[in-house]
């Protein structure tokens, strides 16, 4: 495997219901093609795999701006929606701060 260089071929769905009995309790979702980018989440992405595993999801990948992260928020399938947001690149850029990002998900809730 070569992460985040090659894919494996696989479909992340198909992968991530074979976690469904083995006691994963999460899943980190990344859009490696979005990783650092800070053009924003795969939000279809994102819908498409709380529509399709039991796992609570983790997004990680694109988020650059504040909407981003209420977007994240906002993305409802059903009666679930994400578990959490990894935040990287943009904090480290100083894009906004880690307050201001809890503040984001708190008024998206």
């Amino acid at each position: 495997m070569r992460g985040w260089v090659d894919g494996s071929g696989r479909d992340v769905i198909d992968v991530a219901a074979e976690f469904v009995d083995d006691g994963v309790e999460a899943l980190v979702i990344t859009q490696i093609a979005r990783d650092g980018t800070l053009e924003g989440p795969d939000l279809e992405g994102l819908a498409e795999m709380l529509e399709a595993s039991p796992i609570p999801v983790v997004a990680s990948g694109g988020v650059g701006t504040l909407a981003h992260i209420s977007s994240l928020v906002g993305l409802h399938v059903g009666t679930r929606q994400l578990s959490g947001v990894i935040v990287g690149r943009a904090l480290y850029e100083r894009e906004f701060t880690i307050e201001a990002a809890i503040a984001a998900t708190r008024a998206g809730a």
